[in-house]
């Protein structure tokens, strides 16, 4: 499948996050609910288990860097869900809060692309990205 179509799930996923953490505000204290939070995603993760391709008892058996990649991704998860929690908490406008929780990571994330892994842009890439910090400077701005 295309890249695309998985792109739209991490959109859906990601609104998703934001969404269900402003109403989940106040509920209860944050760093509980990120126990519930990585305790669900566990076990729906766990629902996943059955698609894994290649030799699953290998990939728990031995050890290799990606088993040390995967454990940051967990760890940065962890990070950005506490972070979700604690911005709502703290009153954040979901309108304004979620577009800079996202135009950010997504303009590092370009810089990384081109730097780290030596990616190329195209004309129309960079002025998407000019236009991008834009917008996180109008968001941000106050009225």
């Amino acid at each position: 499948m295309h890249w695309l179509f998985f792109t739209s799930i991490v959109v859906f996923g990601a609104t998703g996050i934001h969404f269900f953490s402003k109403l989940a505000k106040g509920t209860m204290d944050p760093f509980v609910g990120l126990v519930y939070t990585t305790g669900a995603a566990f076990m729906f993760a766990l629902l996943f288990l059955p698609m894994a391709q290649g030799d699953l008892a290998r990939s728990f058996s031995t050890y290799n860097k990606g088993v040390v990649f995967y454990a940051l991704v967990g760890l940065c998860i962890t990070i950005a869900h506490i972070g979700i929690f604690l911005m709502f908490r703290a009153d954040a406008p979901m309108s304004i809060a979620t577009p800079l929780a996202r135009f950010v990571p997504a303009i590092l994330a370009v810089f990384l692309g081109v730097f780290f892994f030596h990616e190329s842009l195209k004309l129309t890439q960079i002025l998407g990205l000019v236009l991008a910090v834009i917008a996180v400077f109008l968001v941000t701005k106050p009225a």
